[in-house]
């Protein structure tokens, strides 16, 4: 497998983790404190969002050639 290929299998499957672990920390929130929700929940969804920055990092760092002026423009 070419290391192009790793990353981009990396950062989708990467980006589907983030999103149960969203839902997951959603769900298990409703259940708890009507003001600060539960620890668990808050720490899922914490997790989540930093799963999918690097999720979204290397799905774009893959396709370089597609993204020339707005994907510099947008990551500058």
């Amino acid at each position: 497998m070419s290391p192009s290929a790793a990353i981009r299998w990396g950062g989708g499957l990467t980006s589907v983790a983030a999103g149960l672990l969203l839902l997951l920390g959603h769900i298990v929130n409703v259940g708890g404190d009507t003001e600060y929700g539960t620890v668990l929940g808050g720490t899922l969804v914490l997790s989540a969002h930093a799963l999918l920055v690097f999720a979204l990092v290397a799905l774009w760092a893959c396709r370089p050639s597609v993204a020339v002026l707005w994907g510099r423009w947008g990551w500058s």
